[in-house]
C-alpha cells in the first residue's frame, strides 16, 4: 500500500490490563499530530473484533507493540499474529516498534530489535518514539531537534545572522560549512540557535550534536539516527547506528547540523573530510579552524551599548527611562564590556530581587564576581556562570602550555586593552631576580630577554581559546575584563605576588638606568604607560616593598614626563615622597628616591616643591643623626646644590660653607656612613668649582682625607670619576 494511502500512522497494539498507560501514550501522540489506530477509539458495539483488528493493521503505517509482562502471559500469540501480517519478519521497512513497558523478559524474537524505553516515561524517549512514527520523507520538515527554546530575550546580532545565511547559501550544491568562534558566554550558542529558529523552514531537517568531546559527538549521531528511524526494529549497535547516521548526512540535502562547544577540531575531523551535503554549523571558542578548511571564523564578540540596554529591558520586563538608571547601565556596560553571559546574571538578579541598576552597580562596583555570581542565569542556553564558564579552557591552557598560563594570570593585571608585545620581552629580565626565578624559571626559558617573536609563541594557546585578541599590527593583546576578573579570584591567595610581578616588569621595561641602546623607544614606552597607570590605580601595596613601589612610581613619572602630563607626574612625585618620609624608616635608606624627587620636581620647574623635599630630608636627618652630622651635611650641601641650579647664588655658596665645616670638624668617619662622605665631599666641589674657588676644593679633599686612610682610596676613585682634570 502507497505510503498516502494508510489511514492510520499508528497502530497500538497491547494487552487489556496495560490500557491506561496506553491510553496516555495515545492520546500524546493524537496531540503530536498522528493519526492514531487504539480499539476503544475505533471499534464500535456489534462490529467484529478480529476483523476490526485486521483492517486497522491494514490501514496503519507502523505498529507499536507494548511489550509488558501482561501482554508476553496473555496476548503474545495475538501480537505475534498481528506483527505477521506485516509480512516482514525482520523488520526492514521499519513497520514494527517494540515499546518496553516494565521490567519483563523480552522474548526471543524480538531481542534482535532496539526498543523504546517507556518504564520512566522520559521525554527522549517519547521523542524517539514520535520522530520514529512519522515517516521518512514526508515527516523530515517536522524533524526540528534543537535541545533549547526560543529565547524570548534574543538581542542584536542582526548582522551576524544573514552573514551566517549568507555563506551557507553560497554553495547550492550543499555542504557548506560556517564556524562561529568566541570567548566563552559571549553568545554563540544564542546565535546558533536564533539561526535555527528564524530559517527552519528553509530546511528538511535540523539537528543538534554537543560536540565538547568525542563520547558527546557519538551520543549525538546516535539520536540523529533514532530520531530518523534508523535504528527502530534493528540490532542495537551505537557503532552501527553513528554509522548510519552518518551515511545519512552524506546523502541527503536541505538539513542544518549544529555542532556545538567544538573545542578539539579533531573530534569531527574525519566526519568532514567526507563532505556532509548539509549546511553545518560549528560554534567554538577556537580562534582559527585551519585545520579543518576553514580559514575565516565568524567572530561573535560583545554587545553595543545599545544591544545591552536593550538586553536589560526585556530580562527585567521594564523600561529604563530614568537617567540615575541610565547612567549605571552605561557605567554596567563599561565594567562588563557588553559580555552577554554577565549581563544574562546582572538581568536575572535585578528581576528576582527587583533592585534597581543604580544600587546593582553601586555594590558591583565594590564586590565584582561576588555579586554578579549571585545572578543565576536562566535565559537562553547558558549552563554556566560568569566565574565556571572558562575554567576547562584555563586547564586546557595549563595542561598545553605552563608558560602560556603563567602569562595569563600575570595579564590579569593590566589594563585589559593593548597589553603591548614588548612590555613582555623587555620586561621579562626583571624575573630573573631571585624572588621571581623560581616561579617564572619556564617563562623565563621560553622568552629570551627582547624576543618579541617568542611572546607571540607563548600566546597561541591563549588566542586559540579566544581567552585574549593578538592585535599583530600593534604588537599587542587584549584581555577581556571579565577573564581578568575571574582570573584575579583564582589567584586571589597570591594576588600580592602576581601584582608586584606586573609591578616589575613594567618597571623594568621603563627603567631609565638602561643604555640608550637598550632603551625603548618613547613611543613604545608610551603604549605601555597605561598599563603603568592602571597598576597603581588597582594595585593593593600593603604587602609590596614600598623601595620597588617607589622605584615603579618614579619609573612612571619619568615616561609619564616625557609625555608632557607634568600634573600626573607631580601626583606621582608627592606619592612617591609621602612613602619616602615615613617615620618609620631609617631616613638615610629613602636619601637617593627623596633627593632623586627634588631632582625631578626641578626639572619640571616645580621650584617649590623640590626646595620642600629637601628641607624635610635635612629636617629628618637633623632629628635622627643630629644637626653637626656628616649625613646633615650632606642633606644641606643638597640643598646648596640646588639653590646654585635655580640662582640663588650666595645662599648656595653660604650653606655649602657651613656644611663643610661641620663635615671636616671631625676626629674620623661616622660608621656607617662613609658613602655620605663621598657624596657630599663631590656636591662641595662642585659647588667651589662653580665658583672658581678650585684650591677651597682641594684643600675640602686634603681636610677630609684626613678623617681616616680606608675612606682615602673611596674618595680617590670618586673624586677621578667626578673631576678628572683636577
Amino acid at each position: 500500500m502507497s505510503e498516502q494511502h494508510f489511514e492510520f500512522d499508528v497502530f497500538l497494539s497491547h494487552a487489556s490490563a496495560d490500557k491506561l498507560v496506553v491510553r496516555e501514550l495515545a492520546e500524546r501522540l493524537r496531540k503530536d499530530g498522528l493519526r492514531v489506530w487504539l480499539d476503544e477509539w475505533v471499534i464500535k458495539p456489534g462490529d467484529s473484533i478480529s476483523l476490526a483488528i485486521e483492517q486497522g493493521l491494514e490501514r496503519s503505517r507502523m505498529l507499536i507493540l507494548f511489550m509488558s509482562k501482561a501482554a508476553f502471559d496473555s496476548e503474545w500469540v495475538a501480537l505475534e499474529r498481528h506483527t505477521s501480517l506485516f509480512r516482514d519478519p525482520t523488520n526492514q521497512e521499519r513497520r514494527f516498534i517494540p515499546l518496553r513497558l516494565d521490567d519483563c523478559t523480552i522474548t526471543d524474537v524480538l531481542k534482535q530489535f532496539a526498543y523504546v524505553d517507556w518504564r520512566e516515561k522520559n521525554q527522549d524517549q517519547y521523542n524517539r518514539l514520535l520522530d520514529s512514527c512519522r515517516s521518512g520523507n514526508d515527516s523530515l520538515s517536522q524533524l526540528f531537534s534543537i535541545p533549547w527554546s526560543k529565547n524570548k530575550c534574543f538581542t542584536g546580532r542582526e548582522n551576524t545572522i544573514v552573514e551566517i545565511h549568507k555563506r551557507l547559501s553560497m554553495d547550492s550544491k550543499g555542504g557548506s560549512v560556517v564556524a562561529l568562534s568566541g570567548l566563552g558566554g559571549m553568545g554563540k550558542t544564542q546565535v546558533a540557535i536564533e539561526f535555527c529558529y528564524r530559517n527552519r523552514e528553509e530546511y528538511r531537517a535540523l539537528f543538534w550534536i554537543s560536540a565538547t568531546s568525542r563520547q558527546a559527538f557519538q551520543r549525538g549521531l546516535i539520536q540523529i539516527a533514532q530520531r530518523l528511524g534508523l535504528g527502530i526494529g534493528h540490532s542495537y549497535d551505537e557503532n552501527k547506528l553513528a554509522l548510519a547516521a552518518k551515511k545519512w548526512l552524506y546523502k541527503q540535502t536541505d538539513y542544518l547540523l549544529i555542532l556545538d562547544s567544538l573545542d578539539d577540531p579533531s573530534i569531527v575531523s574525519e566526519f568532514l573530510k567526507d563532505e556532509p551535503r548539509g549546511h553545518i554549523i560549528i560554534t567554538t571558542r577556537r580562534h582559527l579552524l585551519d585545520s579543518m578548511g576553514i580559514n575565516d571564523t565568524i567572530a561573535i564578540t560583545g554587545w553595543s551599548k545599545k544591544d545591552s540596554f536593550t538586553f536589560l529591558e526585556s530580562r527585567t520586563d521594564s523600561k529604563i527611562t530614568k537617567s540615575s538608571e541610565s547612567k549605571a547601565v552605561s557605567l554596567l556596560f563599561q565594567e562588563l564590556e557588553g559580555f552577554p553571559l554577565a549581563f544574562e546574571q546582572v538581568g536575572a538578579f535585578v528581576y528576582s530581587t527587583d533592585v534597581t541598576f543604580s544600587w546593582y552597580l553601586e555594590h558591583y562596583q565594590e564586590r565584582k564576581l561576588e555579586l554578579l555570581e549571585r545572578g543565576i542565569p536562566t535565559q537562553g542556553s547558558y549552563n554556566a556562570s560568569v566565574a565556571t564558564t572558562w575554567i576547562i579552557n584555563f586547564s586546557q591552557v595549563k595542561e598545553e602550555s605552563i608558560s602560556s598560563f603563567k602569562l595569563l594570570e600575570l595579564s590579569a593585571y593590566f589594563c585589559s586593552h593593548k597589553i603591548p608585545i614588548f612590555l613582555i620581552s623587555n620586561g621579562i629580565r626583571a624575573f630573573q631576580k631571585k624572588e621571581y626565578s623560581k616561579y617564572y624559571s619556564e617563562l623565563i626559558a621560553t622568552i629570551p630577554s627582547e624576543d618579541r617573536i617568542a611572546v607571540f609563541d607563548v600566546l597561541q594557546p591563549l588566542q586559540k581559546y579566544s581567552l585574549i585578541t593578538i592585535q599583530g599590527q600593534y604588537e599587542s593583546y587584549s584581555i577581556h575584563r571579565l577573564v581578568q576578573e575571574v582570573m584575579r579570584d583564582i589567584t586571589r591567595e597570591s594576588a600580592s605576588f602576581l601584582g608586584k610581578c606586573a609591578m616589575s616588569l613594567v618597571s623594568e621595561a621603563l627603567s631609565p638606568e638602561k643604555d640608550e641602546s637598550d632603551r625603548l623607544s618613547l613611543d613604545e614606552r608610551g603604549h605601555i604607560l597605561p598599563h603603568a597607570e592602571y597598576i597603581i590605580d588597582s594595585q593593593d601595596t600593603t604587602d609590596i616593598e614600598l623601595s620597588l613601589y617607589v622605584k615603579y612610581l618614579l619609573a612612571t613619572a619619568e615616561t609619564s614626563a616625557d609625555f608632557g602630563r607634568t600634573e600626573y607626574v607631580i601626583e606621582l612625585l608627592k606619592n612617591a615622597f609621602e612613602i619616602c618620609s615615613r617615620s618609620d624608616y631609617e631616613p638615610l635608606v629613602w636619601w637617593d628616591q627623596r633627593t632623586e624627587i627634588a631632582q625631578f620636581f626641578h626639572a619640571i620647574g616645580q621650584e617649590s616643591d623640590a626646595e620642600h623635599v629637601l628641607f624635610s630630608i635635612i629636617k629628618d636627618f637633623n632629628a635622627r643623626y643630629g644637626k653637626n652630622s656628616d649625613a646633615s651635611a650632606l642633606a644641606r650641601l643638597q640643598l646648596a646644590w640646588f639653590y646654585l641650579e635655580t640662582g640663588h647664588l650666595s645662599e648656595a655658596l653660604i650653606i655649602c660653607e657651613y656644611a663643610t665645616t661641620d663635615l671636616v670638624n671631625k676626629p674620623k668617619i661616622d660608621e656607617p656612613f662613609d658613602f655620605v662622605i663621598e657624596r657630599a665631599a663631590c656636591i662641595a666641589m662642585r659647588i667651589f668649582m662653580h665658583y672658581g674657588l678650585s684650591d677651597v676644593a682641594l684643600e675640602l679633599v686634603d681636610k677630609i682625607k684626613c678623617r681616616g686612610p680606608i675612606f682615602s682610596a673611596l674618595l680617590k676613585r670618586k673624586l677621578e670619576e667626578e673631576f678628572p682634570n683636577v
